[in-house]
């Protein structure tokens, strides 16, 4: 099909050039015809090889299809979920960034299968994309299905660590119970709690159920801001780090600043 030849040629294409430009506004306009071509190449030519570069660079700035299936939006939606069953990882690992980066409502539920994937690299791919879109109300039924699959002995670490990216404050009690089995089965909870409420508090499921009887009515907002004075210097780095993700800081901030910097930055932004 003369769609066809037009994915052959947007692979071939050289980065940046018109012709690139032009190939991919043709798959656009195309829209539902054009996207179960594109994913059946998916991820296509890879242009971005360090590893480092590929963390930080969007999808849709990795290759020339995945740049043409971001453009298509929801059109490619029903065409890439598919592929997050299928055995070749890779392909799973970009299905789940194109889908994050979406934002179509409809795959939410998929990525949250996803977050369960067997490959790392894909489950946190998984992960960070429903953070991202965690305001979103179809999430609120995700979160309950993930809460009950703490109770599920093979699924409770992947379900803790996506719990805590989603800020999950309604799980905290539940993953303090998982604190006594033990390890190595508490290692995914503890790292959760850790992240979701700013604190390091050891194994033991006491002083994390002390902490949440006294801070359990304050939104979690506050455990954040309390973390940017937190003695630890990955308390406060992580906390650091989440709040920026929802807006600049009116005050520079450094994690390793002198304290009595860190207490004025943390004031301002409080």
């Amino acid at each position: 099909p003369p769609l066809a030849g037009v994915v052959e040629r947007l692979a071939a294409s050289a980065r940046g050039s018109a012709e690139r430009a032009s190939l991919i506004a043709e798959l656009e306009r195309a829209g539902d015809e054009a996207a179960p071509l594109l994913a059946a190449r998916l991820p296509g030519p890879i242009e971005v090889r360090s590893e480092a570069l590929t963390e930080a660079t969007p999808v849709s700035e990795q290759g020339p299809l995945l740049a043409a299936l971001s453009a298509l939006g929801p059109a490619a939606t029903r065409h890439l979920v598919p592929v997050l069953s299928e055995p070749d990882r890779v392909r799973r690992r970009y299905a789940v960034l194109l889908l994050g980066q979406l934002g179509d409502a409809a795959a939410l539920p998929a990525l949250a299968e996803a977050a369960f994937d067997a490959d790392p690299r894909v489950a946190s791919a998984a992960r960070a994309a429903l953070s991202a879109h965690r305001r979103e109300p179809e999430i609120e039924p995700l979160r309950a299905r993930l809460r009950r699959a703490l109770s599920e002995p093979v699924r409770a670490s992947a379900a803790a660590r996506a719990l805590a990216r989603l800020g999950d404050v309604e799980s905290v009690p539940l993953l303090i119970h998982l604190l006594e089995g033990g390890e190595p089965a508490a290692a995914a909870p503890l790292e959760a709690l850790a992240r979701l409420t700013v604190q390091r508090l050891g194994p033991e499921p006491g002083p994390w159920m002390e902490w949440w009887v006294r801070h359990r009515g304050e939104p979690r907002r506050r455990w954040l801001l309390a973390g940017l004075t937190h003695e630890d210097h990955a308390v406060r780095r992580g906390a650091a780090e989440e709040l920026r993700a929802a807006g600049t800081p009116p005050f520079a901030y450094f994690p390793d600043a002198p304290p009595a910097e860190r207490e004025r930055a943390a004031k301002a932004w409080a």
